[in-house]
């Protein structure tokens, strides 16, 4: 360490350290920490000799911050060394902490001409808790000051060089953003040749988490010497969106646009490509979210019907057409009130609940995380703040995984090992208000830099994540492989098309999926109107219905056993709808009899219910019920036979409460094939029971 062996005693007095541990120390041999480097007119700054040099050449105040978490409650000492190597006797240098912004902190400065403050500023108005003017405490030009604030109890203490100046209450210097560092006024060229922290604090990490993690850049298909940011991934892993800042693609060059690429196969991607108007204009533009059916993107900002760019605060979404993406609609948020001009949002599996960082009169730091909830007239409710997730610092880059319970997202305000880091905490109940306390997903994730922008598909097998660590120029988008330790729990991929069930064209629908343990819809999607393509996120442990609606179509559920399913599955499912047309055949699939019998198995009670579900939602609906058989045997016996399985299924819908009237029993026997006799697959095909609409 720099500090001679006189200052290193003289702190040991003036600034005990109360058995605290290092939390943030920086001797400037390098530029390990980050620190700001500018090179500009009337500011420069940057690593020289062992020191932090900010040159200004302007009469403005200045702050050179950086976010070092510190716990306010918990007892701490912060020293720092500085020189000032040139400034008037007026200007003030010294150090700032507890800051919110230029006009709300904490400041412990002096001046060439020997004045000592320390002050409180609260929205730019000053209060002096200590003021002294010609003290010989302080150095003149070009030599070293010693600043120490140590906190003890109830009790803060400020000292410079070998004195202890003031001690106050804690309380009079309220700590909102985990932000320190130097102030200076005036014409000024500050070396800083130290700063240090030191404070009892514990990183609660995730337990067990393996070494050896590897962050994966994803290479020139996707990242480029500009700046890549916020990866969103549909669930299915086949789609990624993100934002490119200062490729002469975009619309703006320094504005971010939104790209797209599609998968190959687990770790190779398709060359990527802007995605155009009308999602792309004039200023930011970035996927917030995409529905787990992706069909449904959640964009930044606002539009003009045009396409073009709206000036007003709010997220907006858009939906997938034959032609491309629809021009965005806004997304109304009741009670909005974002005092920052930055906010992040993450749309649950189910599209049903929505967690934002913002800044509000409520927030406990600059942004918080909120949560609201969707609204039967499709608006959002007043975001609700959640307390024990939340911190002084600042909470941002919320994901919810596909689970519906893990949520991730990156703080300052919690001990880390860096500026900002991604912690993960779970869901307690359905009020998304009670969390589990978050846990830092550990130094193979996390690293001394801005650490955000997590997301997964729903496999959890992998994360992405944005940084500057080996990237190709700016900022770029790397794949972790993740361990069981960070994986949410595990859920069920659906997917498949909806279909005309009379062509098998396929449709676009929205969908409808039900508990059928609760009884409650568990979620909604729609299918893509380009291929009738849909994918749909289900946590497992109870059972579900699905089915398909649309205008001039009859729905047909779809019955999803996953009580007990323990791991990462994917389905295909095709879901049908029935247009609504006289003469219309539809084949029940899943009614079995005993051989040669007209009676009932008890495994096609689904088909039945979902037949006598249908007439029920749809009173006005008349069918036929045609029984047909393949051609062994007599045709006496097939016509009895098929006669007696459609009387079977007619009785059984007449016991659920249909009118008899709305229902008609044929046997047909073997005059209506629709395969040849000849194979037993044929005669397989052939031995089936349908009805037809005969009134809609």
């Amino acid at each position: 360490m720099r500090t001679t062996w006189f200052v290193y005693v003289m702190l040991l007095f003036v600034c005990p350290l109360h058995g605290q541990k290092i939390w943030f120390q920086d001797e400037f041999d390098d530029n390990r920490n980050g620190w700001d480097i500018i090179q500009e007119e009337f500011l420069k700054t940057g690593i020289r000799n062992g020191t932090y040099v900010i040159d200004k050449m302007s009469v403005d105040r200045f702050q050179m911050l950086k976010k070092i978490y510190l716990d306010p409650v918990k007892d701490f000492t912060l020293s720092c060394q500085m020189m000032i190597q040139a400034q008037s006797d007026k200007n003030e240098y010294g150090l700032a902490w507890g800051v919110k912004d230029m006009e709300t902190g904490n400041l412990f400065t002096i001046t060439a001409g020997g004045s000592i403050f320390v002050k409180r500023m609260e929205g730019g108005k000053v209060s002096f808790l200590y003021k002294e003017e010609l003290s010989r405490l302080v150095r003149p030009n070009k030599k070293t000051n010693v600043f120490c604030i140590s906190k003890k109890g109830d009790k803060i203490s400020f000292a410079l060089n070998d004195s202890v100046i003031y001690t106050g209450k804690p309380a009079d210097f309220p700590v909102q953003r985990p932000n320190i560092g130097f102030e200076l006024t005036g014409y000024s060229k500050l070396s800083v040749l130290s700063v240090e922290l030191r404070q009892e604090n514990v990183i609660k990490e995730v337990e067990n988490m393996p070494s050896g993690l590897h962050k994966r850049n994803l290479g020139p298909n996707i990242n480029s010497k500009y700046n890549e940011a916020v990866p969103v991934i549909s669930a299915d892993g086949k789609t990624m969106y993100w934002a490119v800042k200062g490729d002469p693609k975009n619309m703006t060059a320094d504005y971010y646009d939104i790209w797209y690429s599609t998968q190959v196969n687990d770790s190779v991607w398709n060359r990527r490509k802007n995605i155009g108007k009308p999602l792309n204009n004039s200023n930011h533009n970035w996927v917030i979210a995409v529905s787990p059916d992706n069909n449904m993107l959640i964009v930044a900002n606002r539009y003009n019907k045009d396409g073009s760019y709206k000036p007003e605060i709010g997220i907006s979404r858009s939906f997938r057409s034959t032609t491309g993406w629809t021009v965005p609609v806004p997304v109304i948020i009741n009670g909005f009130d974002n005092l920052s001009k930055f906010a992040n949002y993450s749309l649950s599996p189910d599209g049903k609940v929505m967690v934002m960082a913002i800044e509000t009169p409520e927030s406990e730091g600059d942004l918080d995380l909120y949560v609201s909830f969707l609204q039967p007239d499709t608006t959002w409710s007043v975001p609700r703040h959640l307390r024990g997730v939340n911190s002084f610092g600042r909470e941002c880059a919320p994901f919810i995984a596909a689970d519906g319970t893990t949520l991730y997202f990156s703080t300052n305000g919690r001990p880390g090992y860096g500026d900002n880091d991604i912690f993960v905490t779970t869901r307690q109940d359905d009020t998304w208000l009670n969390w589990t306390e978050p846990l830092n997903l550990g130094k193979e994730i996390n690293t001394p830099s801005f650490d955000a922008d997590y997301n997964m598909p729903a496999s959890g097998a992998y994360a992405l994540m944005t940084s500057k660590d080996n990237s190709l120029g700016g900022t770029d988008i790397f794949r972790i492989d993740l361990p069981r330790q960070v994986k949410p729990k595990p859920v069920i991929l659906i997917k498949g098309k909806v279909l005309n069930e009379a062509t098998g064209q396929p449709l676009a629908a929205s969908i409808s999926y039900y508990d059928l343990l609760t009884d409650k819809e568990a979620g909604i999607a729609i299918s893509s109107p380009v291929d009738g393509s849909y994918n749909i996120v289900l946590p497992p442990g109870t059972d579900y219905s699905m089915m398909a609606r649309k205008e001039g179509f009859i729905s047909w559920s779809e019955h999803i056993y996953a009580i007990e399913i323990e791991e990462y599955t994917e389905m295909n499912i095709d879901l049908h709808l029935i247009p609504m047309e006289i003469g219309i055949t539809v084949q029940l699939k899943n009614i079995f009899f005993e051989t040669g019998k007209g009676v009932i198995k008890e495994e096609s009670s689904e088909e039945l219910n979902k037949l006598l579900k249908l007439l029920i939602e749809n009173p006005s609906l008349e069918i036929e019920i045609a029984g047909h058989t393949d051609n062994v045997g007599s045709e006496e016996f097939n016509l009895q036979l098929s006669r007696e399985r459609a009387e079977a299924i007619k009785k059984f819908l007449e016991l659920g409460g249909v009118d008899p009237h709305r229902l008609r029993a044929v046997g047909y026997g073997s005059k209506k094939p629709v395969a040849p006799n000849t194979t037993e697959e044929g005669r397989a095909k052939n031995r089936r029971v349908e009805f037809v609409i005969v009134k809609k």
